[in-house]
């Protein structure tokens, strides 16, 4: 693998390393392939299957001439669907918690200013989905010299 990764050189701009994972004891050379991969600025993609790395390949072939534009998620232009893609981009809250969201509160602002007990009583919202979802929408994008020192 290391004289074909180095045979590569930087003839690519994209390079990836499709690995067929069908050995129990895996994570050694699994760290080493991502120390290869790290070091050599390949996309590592592991798959458990024949079928799974074919699956990888028929849809790399697929998309090899495709724009970042055709492969990137559409976000829909109304007001709901980009509400809904806000929403679900906090770590464990899904497009139904979204709706539910968009439902109980009606705008963005709305959410962003609820208190953790309010989002609370969300039907679908528990302890985690809340924390997080105030966690977000309260604490800084930038942080401060101050927030570092602490």
């Amino acid at each position: 693998v290391y004289d074909r990764v180095r045979a590569l050189g930087q003839l690519f701009r994209q390079r990836i390393l499709l690995c067929l994972v069908d050995i129990d004891d895996h994570g050694k050379v699994m760290v080493e392939l991502s120390k290869l991969c790290l070091i050599s600025q390949l996309t590592l993609i592991c798959a458990a299957s024949n079928k799974e790395a074919a699956r990888y390949l028929e849809t790399f072939r697929i998309y090899q001439n495709k724009s970042t534009a055709d492969i990137q998620e559409q976000i829909e232009e109304d007001y709901e669907s980009r509400l809904t893609a806000v929403m679900s981009s906090v770590r464990a809250v899904n497009k139904t918690d979204a709706k539910m969201l968009s439902a109980n509160f009606g705008t963005v602002k709305n959410v962003f200013l609820a208190e953790k007990e309010q989002l609370s009583r969300v039907p679908g919202l528990g302890e985690r989905k809340v924390a997080r979802l105030h966690d977000a929408f309260n604490q800084p994008f930038k942080k401060t010299k101050a927030d570092n020192a602490s």
